[in-house]
């Protein structure tokens, strides 16, 4: 995948930097699919389920939430690193069209606020999911019950 001289090419950047957007597409879509599923499954069924049934279903959603959100990290921390190697060889001379110092710092400030916002957001995910679960009273409510 990579240059056998020590510096990646301009194509080879741009390849990864594909290969990393279709990776984060995936884990984002995934991630979405788990947590509207999960709501469905609180609407039409773990609502009014016996507490031990909603229990394990939060378990098993709480192990695939944290599955997906390590992936994600996994994605900025392989931005991160693409982007050392990158200014690695900027500074050792290489020039590279698509990387001037704008861009780095641009992606250098993403990937560190990305992180901070999605640990955010997984957090305020399962503390809502959390609520939703064990908390909220489905039966009182006319929302509850499915057609």
């Amino acid at each position: 995948m990579f240059s056998w001289g020590g510096n990646m090419t301009e194509i080879e950047f741009l390849n990864l930097n594909a290969q990393i957007l279709e990776a984060a597409g995936a884990v984002t879509a995934t991630t979405i699919t788990l947590i509207f599923g999960y709501l469905a499954g609180l609407y039409f069924f773990l609502g009014r389920a016996p507490r031990l049934i909603r229990s394990m279903g939060f378990v098993f959603f709480t192990i695939a939430l944290m599955w997906m959100w390590g992936g994600q990290i996994n994605i900025i921390n392989l931005i991160d690193s693409m982007l050392g190697r990158a200014d690695l060889a900027i500074s050792e001379g290489t020039t590279y069209v698509f990387l001037t110092n704008e861009t780095m710092l641009f992606w250098t400030e993403w990937a560190t606020y990305a992180k901070l916002g999605l640990n955010g957001i997984f957090v305020f995910v399962w503390v809502s999911f959390l609520y939703a679960t064990f908390l909220y009273d489905w039966d009182r409510h006319e929302i509850s019950r499915p057609l």
